[in-house]
This record gives C-alpha cells, sequence and structure tokens, in this order.
C-alpha cells in the first residue's frame, strides 16, 4: 500500500508518502506504516528532488497519523530542524533521519 499527501510550504512542494509496514518476516498482520518525504521546489522542474525517510522509533497505527507525522517532517526539515537532513544537498535520495 502506497499513499501520497501533496502540500506547498515556503515555497517547496511536500510529498508524504505512506507505506503500510510488513512486519516481522514479512506478517501481513503488522498494520503500522513507515513515511518518506519528498520535497522539491515548487514550479521549478531543474532544481534537485530531496527524498528523506523517517527512522528511528516511530510507528504510526492509522493512515492520517502517518500522513500528518510527514507533512509535520518536511515541514521541520524545509525549517532547518532536522539534524542530518538539508535541502542545501537536495537530491540525497535515500536519507534518512530521526525526528
Amino acid at each position: 500500500m502506497n499513499d501520497s499527501q501533496l502540500m506547498y510550504y515556503k515555497g517547496y512542494s511536500v510529498k508524504s508518502l505512506v507505506f503500510k509496514n510488513k512486519g516481522e518476516r514479512g506478517s501481513a498482520d503488522d498494520r503500522t506504516y513507515e513515511v518518506v518525504v519528498r520535497i522539491e521546489k515548487d514550479g521549478d522542474k531543474e532544481s534537485p528532488v530531496a527524498v528523506f525517510r523517517m527512522a528511528g522509533a516511530h510507528v504510526f497505527y492509522s493512515l492520517g497519523e502517518a500522513r500528518r507525522a510527514g507533512q509535520k517532517f518536511g515541514r521541520d526539515i524545509i525549517d532547518g530542524g532536522v539534524e542530518g537532513c538539508s535541502l542545501g544537498n537536495a537530491g540525497g535520495q535515500g536519507n534518512s533521519a530521526e525526528s
């Protein structure tokens, strides 16, 4: 399952990508979600895209909770409030950070 939500913040488009966790050993019983955020300069197709994964002990039990956390994570990255995540090195796909 993949669900995404697009928002705009301070001249950037922020897309939260939410994925259902497979659980241990691929168990379908795990009802938690993982979040990845894709950020790019709004309207500038030439600017690099930055992709950040929320790492650490983040567990979301609903799709809405995961979406809201992804939006906040994206805003925090743009505001410079997430250590290890910078738009200055945009294009750094695979970045992950604890939030």
